[in-house]
């Protein structure tokens, strides 16, 4: 599974990858956009171990500063009926942002959002870890391989249910769907 020579370009000297660690979970959610974040937070309120795992630096995925996708979801889709609006989670975040991100700055929106997902109980948050291999036995995802690039670790997350977040499908690609 985890490939254990690692060549180091200085000296030409083949290691062990020494920096890896195994983990268990409840859920584990790869991407942590807005989606992301609120299933992780909805997992983590119900008591679920959780693990949230974003590839990026920050959390909020379109809506983070590297993006500035602003979240609007069904505000004023239909503008005969002026109290449409996102609820739940959603809505937490944004009354978050309106009460310390008054001047609605993306930068600050990342630190809003980072803080968010921290301060919740049950929910540990990755950052810049990326998903890279899956184990599947029985044809069910029993464990997922993660990279976390700052640290340069590797981490086995075997977890009870995925959520898979990333926009793309990465982990039903990984596990041949």
């Amino acid at each position: 599974m985890i490939n254990d020579r690692w060549f180091r370009l200085g000296d030409g000297y083949v290691t062990k990858q020494t920096r890896s660690e195994k983990k268990k979970c409840d859920t584990l959610v790869i991407g942590a956009g807005i989606a992301g974040i609120c299933a992780a937070v909805a997992a983590a309120r119900k008591g679920c171990n959780t693990i949230l795992l974003s590839d990026r630096p920050v959390v909020g995925g379109n809506a983070s500063s590297e993006c500035r996708i602003t979240i609007n979801g069904v505000n004023k889709l239909d503008r005969s009926v002026p109290v449409e609006r996102e609820t739940g989670i959603v809505e937490e975040l944004q009354i978050e942002n309106w009460y310390y991100n008054p001047q609605e700055s993306y930068p600050m929106f990342d630190h809003v959002l980072l803080d968010f997902v921290t301060k919740q109980k049950n929910l540990t948050v990755l950052l810049n870890t990326y998903a890279c291999d899956v184990t599947v036995t029985d044809n069910s995802i029993t464990e997922v391989i993660v990279r976390q690039l700052s640290t340069e670790k590797t981490f086995e997350i075997k977890a009870k249910s995925i959520i898979d977040s990333s926009g793309d499908g990465l982990i039903a690609a990984l596990a041949g769907a």
